[in-house]
């Protein structure tokens, strides 16, 4: 695969192809994985059909695009044996993509040689129409390998979980035609044939088994990739730079193998990082000069776990130029790449170009211009990746769900309000409240009177004129089955204009109502107010007359009482005074009878003082 050496003219542009995966011409760049793409091989070989499974990200289509493709081509054709490779996709059209994919490795022209009538008959159909015979199929492409000289085919069926959402959204009969042929692949005689390869995402593995006889199959086939192991993680991340004459620095492999081990995406961030890092470390040297990626590149670049998420930003703000309109378009294009399945997991949404420009609010060319950087050889997040043209009918597709998991703009859930929701959580939010009109336009068109309520039509009055700048956008939650009724979406989209349209006048009939209300309300709210300040006022002054009464009273009370009490108090006064003169009175009237008294009978008492008693006594 990778172990012999490599021209300088077969290596890939870059010695890391980014987050997209490999490319089957890239198998000069892609290592660590050599033991397993030699166990599909082997179980291919030994069953004809192989499913091989595992987590997001964990590189499933990379092995067989650039692992077991390349080593069927090369490593086989050196025993003699003719491989050829076809790859496809079910997003891009079930059974269409299918006959294409036969139609590049076996053509149908017929050719002169043609013997058989059998033959000739089968070679003059197209692919188109030897599918719809189901299992047959198979021994038709067994019969044109025959007829275009032996040796055998390999299909890869990559993406294969995108088959159940074509069952539910497009055609379930042709999902279960597709898978009546899957199941009549087996092990050809003689080693030579037609071979499948089958990649999933093992979260889907109980979907198989809704397909009669499909999980019976699948069961014996089925391989579960293993992780890469750290001798295989270092051989990827050193061996690929020193092809182009560089070398990786020990300490950025030190700080990338824990993110690689840690996260779901780890080896599609790993590539990223190294793509980025490496793009920054060769700027500093000449085209000839060995070169270096240093610890502080990786750093430049967002550090192993924000380099995606850094370069995402970066690419977002050269497509935008701070445009709002433009900006606007770019979340809504991505809202339509993206999905939360039933489990509310992030997935791929491809579409064609013309319903994403559609879905964008500005013109085809303007949302053909915003993509260019997305799809950009040194970004590859959306493909086709430049210079590929692009028609209204190109599939237009995420290049790794690992961007949809990384990077803020897209997967924030916005706790506590401190960020706004990611675009795919806003995508089903509005989801969900385009769904609740359809359902309540549904019962108007039946009942003019079941109108949004007032506060509900103020709220969604201006989410709805947002919605009218992006017509398609409802398509994809339209309510029913497209399939059977075409004309539902023009119904839907009609109930709920018709209904918004008439909340919106009732609403505005409740505010000019409210309006006049308020005007009476407000003269007679001011009458009241005069009223009831004269109440007041009339209230007040009666209460201060009863509290003048009440105190001239009251000092009435106590000017009495203090009356009478003052009388007696006079009147002790007066008689004290009184008996006081009188006291003075007879003091004095005392005073003069003792001294007329002394003056007339001194001599007299003199002597008897003198004498003493009188004796007997």
């Amino acid at each position: 695969m990778n172990d012999i050496a490599v021209p300088v003219d077969v290596l890939p542009d870059r010695p890391y192809p980014g987050l997209r995966a490999f490319r089957q011409d890239e198998w000069p760049i892609f290592f660590g994985r050599e033991e397993h793409a030699d166990e599909v091989i082997s179980r291919i070989g030994r069953h004809g059909l192989v499913l091989v499974h595992g987590a997001s990200g964990c590189g499933k289509s990379s092995l067989i695009r650039a692992g077991v493709l390349p080593t069927l081509e090369t490593d086989h054709e050196v025993g003699g044996r003719t491989w050829r490779t076809a790859t496809m996709r079910p997003s891009e059209g079930l059974l269409t993509r299918l006959a294409g994919a036969l139609e590049t490795a076996l053509p149908r022209a017929k050719t002169p040689d043609e013997d058989s009538a059998e033959s000739s008959a089968a070679t003059e159909r197209s692919w188109a129409e030897l599918i719809v015979k189901g299992g047959g199929l198979v021994t038709y492409v067994e019969q044109a390998l025959r007829d275009q000289g032996g040796g055998s085919l390999c299909l890869l069926v990559d993406q294969f979980e995108e088959i159940f959402r074509w069952a539910k959204e497009k055609s379930d009969a042709e999902a279960r035609l597709f898978i009546d042929i899957m199941k009549n692949v087996n092990p050809p005689e003689g080693g030579s044939g037609f071979f499948v390869i089958l990649t999933m995402r093992s979260d889907y593995l109980g979907s198989c088994a809704a397909y009669d006889g499909f999980a019976e199959f699948l069961n014996p086939r089925q391989y579960l990739l293993p992780k890469m192991d750290q001798f295989g993680l270092l051989r990827a991340i050193h061996e690929p730079a020193e092809l182009y004459g560089g070398n990786i620095e020990p300490s950025v492999a030190t700080l990338l193998l824990p993110v690689v081990n840690q996260q779901v995406d780890g080896l599609p961030v790993l590539q990223h990082a190294l793509m980025r890092a490496s793009d920054h470390a060769r700027k500093r040297y000449k085209e000839d000069e060995q070169w270096l990626v240093t610890a502080d590149d990786l750093a430049a670049v967002g550090g192993a776990e924000q380099a995606l998420s850094q370069h995402a930003d970066e690419v977002f703000a050269a497509a935008t130029h701070g445009d709002p309109d433009l900006e606007e378009a770019v979340e809504w294009m991505f809202r339509a790449l993206t999905d939360l399945d039933a489990d509310r997991r992030a997935i791929r949404r491809p579409c064609r170009f013309k319903e994403l420009a559609d879905i964008s609010g500005v013109s085809r060319e303007a949302a053909l211009k915003v993509l260019e950087p997305f799809r950009a050889p040194d970004c590859v997040f959306i493909g086709p990746y430049l210079p590929a043209q692009v028609e209204d009918d190109t599939e237009i597709d995420i290049s790794h769900e690992a961007l949809i998991r990384q990077w803020p703009r897209l997967c924030s859930i916005g706790i506590g309000g401190q960020t706004p929701p990611g675009w795919i959580y806003r995508e089903f939010y509005d989801g969900m409240v385009w769904r609740s009109l359809v359902f309540q336009a549904e019962k108007f068109a039946g009942d003019s009177r079941q109108l949004l309520s007032v506060a509900t039509t103020e709220q969604r009055l201006p989410w709805f004129k947002t919605i009218k700048k992006h017509p398609g956008w409802t398509r994809r939650h339209v309510m029913g089955d497209l399939r059977v009724e075409t004309d539902i979406f023009d119904k839907q989209w009609d109930n709920v204009a018709r209904m918004m349209e008439a909340s919106a006048k009732n609403a505005a009939s409740a505010h000019s109502l409210i309006g006049r209300l308020r005007g009476a309300r407000n003269l007679s709210l001011f009458l009241l107010a005069a009223s009831l300040f004269a109440m007041a006022w009339a209230i007040d002054a009666g209460r201060q007359a009863r509290e003048a009464e009440a105190t001239a009273s009251e000092t009435n009370k106590r000017l009495s009482a203090f009356g009478n009490a003052l009388v007696p108090a006079l009147c002790e006064a007066q008689w004290k005074s009184d008996l006081s003169n009188k006291k003075l009175c007879e003091t004095a009237v005392g005073q003069q009878f003792q001294s007329s008294l002394d003056f007339q009978t001194g001599p007299q008492l003199k002597e008897l003082k003198s004498s003493g008693p009188p004796a007997g006594r």
